[in-house]
Parts: C-alpha cells; structure tokens; sequence
C-alpha cells in the first residue's frame, strides 16, 4: 500500500431532519457533524489528502466551516445528485495509482472511531473491499402485507455502516467493467462484479444522524463514546 485518501460523503439535505439546514451542519457538543468527522480523520493522521463531497449550493458554508481542519492537500468539491454520483465525483478528485486505499465516510455519523480506520484500511489491503458492520440480536423477519412471512437468522445479519475501504486495484475492476445498476454504498458497487465486502466490527456508538431524535441521542452517547475512544 502506498497511501491512503479519506472521502467525506456530506450531501444530505436535512429533509428527514426536519431542519432548515442540511443535517452535516448540525451540531453535537458546539461542533458540526461533519467537523466532529474530519476532525477524527486529521486526528488519525494517515491520509494523504481528504476529499469532503458537498451540496453546490452550501460549498461556501463547508468551507468556512472546515477551515481549521483542512490540511493543504484536502479539497471541498460539489457532489452529485446520489450518494453514488458524490462518489465518483470525489474519486475523480484524486490521484490514485493501482496500489492505494481510499475510505469513505457518511458524515452523518460523527461517533468514528480510529480503531474502524485501521481496521477498513487493513481489510482493503487484505480483501479488496472493507466495511464495519453491526450484528443485531432482535429476530429479523421478512414480511409481506403486514404479515412476518420468514425468519432470517439474526447471526448471518448485519447492519452496513461507514467507514468502508476499497483497494484502488479492486477498484479499477470496478471502473473498468463499468456494472449496471445503481449501487448504495461501497459494499453493493463491489457486489456488481462479483466480489464480496470483508466485515469488521463497528464501534457500539457509530449512530446515524437521520431522525430528529438521532441528534439527541447522540448528545447523551457523547461521553460514553468518547470514554471507550480513550480506552482503545
């Protein structure tokens, strides 16, 4: 591996938020989403440069938001109309070559930890493609009308989440076999060719800001996250 570039994913609107302002700008403990995000990816030190994906119409804001994180090789770029469209649109913003590692992060998820990096970075390297994941212990049903039709079973179940990691060689396949299909994330874009995403734990408190009650729930995990941050 020679080096190693960081993607933040920050095109949500705020829609489901209820919020005038996209939900990246949102704050925990007097800091946005998306700073909280960057500021752990400047903290864990590896990246060579950080490409943060944002709505064209608030580059501006993301600017002068990020200023004090940003290193000189990072860049704010304008995103797509998808999640998928905002990946390419950071991958070609960057110089990679057939030996490099490039993760992508949702900044909606500010409770990152450094341990889930070393391990999607180390997972790329050894597997192609590498994402953290959650098992759940609630029984899983697939239903139909309104009615349970199935059981899955809750060990070969898990819940996808970022950060996510892809080997710049698995990812040429990928570019070069052009799939069909509109991927949602990493893991179902390298399932297109006919690979599979190698998963690693995630961390306990890697929430999702999606819904109002998101926000104050992640206030009250603050501490508790940053408490097993400092144990690991």
């Amino acid at each position: 591996m020679n080096n190693i570039y960081g993607v933040l994913l920050s095109g949500g609107t705020g829609s489901r938020m209820k919020s005038d302002l996209p939900k990246q700008f949102l704050k925990i403990r007097n800091m946005t989403l998306l700073s909280h995000c960057l500021k752990k990816f400047q903290s864990w030190g590896l990246f060579k440069m950080v490409v943060v994906v944002a709505p064209a119409e608030y580059i501006k804001e993301t600017e002068e938001e990020l200023k004090d994180f940003l290193q000189p090789n990072d860049r704010i770029i304008e995103g797509g109309k998808t999640r998928h469209e905002s990946t390419l649109c950071a991958l070609s913003a960057i110089k990679y070559d057939e030996n490099d590692v490039i993760i992508f992060h949702d900044s909606a998820r500010p409770f990152l930890a450094a341990k889930e990096l070393d391990l999607v970075s180390r997972g790329a390297v050894e597997y192609g493609s590498s994402s953290v994941a959650s098992s759940v212990t609630d029984t899983v049903v697939i239903a139909e009308d309104g009615f349970a039709e199935s059981i899955l079973k809750r060990e070969n179940v898990y819940l996808i989440k970022t950060p996510q990691a892809i080997h710049t060689g698995l990812l040429r396949q990928i570019m070069k076999a052009k799939p069909g299909g509109v991927p949602t994330d990493l893991s179902s874009w390298v399932q297109l060719i006919g690979k599979k995403t190698h998963l690693e734990k995630a961390n306990p408190y890697n929430l999702k800001i999606t819904a109002p009650g998101d926000l104050e729930l992640a206030e009250k995990q603050y501490d508790l996250f940053q408490r097993i941050e400092n144990i690991e």
